[in-house]
């Protein structure tokens, strides 16, 4: 187990030089190069949740996560709209990155339709402990 100092002494150096198939912990954006892009990176407003996954995953394992959510997100939407069809529930699925006029961002499905919703719903997996919630 390491010190809290020889922590601290890692973190000052940053990532060793890469080894060929090798990934340390610590070559990522912000702990790679040392206490100097730690301290730039601490002053810039990166967003949360970019840091907490770049922890969880690394960098070079992003670009995974990346091409399999789309997949994910399918077999999510699939088991909802079988659901919806099952409960005889009138609905329409959005199309992927389809634009909706009167909204930003369309939701993955509309509960009836899009022109006049009582509910909309946005299919998404997370990793919070259960800190994410749904609105109607």
């Amino acid at each position: 187990m390491f010190s809290h100092k020889s922590r601290q002494q890692e973190l000052r150096r940053g990532a060793p030089d890469r080894v060929e198939d090798v990934i340390h912990r610590l070559a990522k954006f912000d702990t790679g190069h040392g206490l100097h892009l730690l301290q730039h990176a601490a002053n810039k407003p990166i967003p949360y949740a970019s840091v907490l996954y770049e922890r969880y995953l690394g960098r070079p394992f992003a670009a995974h996560r990346d091409a399999v959510s789309e997949l994910i997100g399918e077999v999510m939407e699939n088991a909802i709209e079988e659901r919806l069809r099952q409960a005889g529930v009138t609905h329409r699925k959005a199309a992927r990155a389809e634009r909706v006029p009167g909204w930003e961002q369309a939701p993955d499905f509309f509960i009836p339709d899009e022109t006049s919703p009582i509910a909309i719903i946005e299919a998404k997996i997370t990793s919070d402990d259960g800190t994410a919630r749904g609105h109607l």
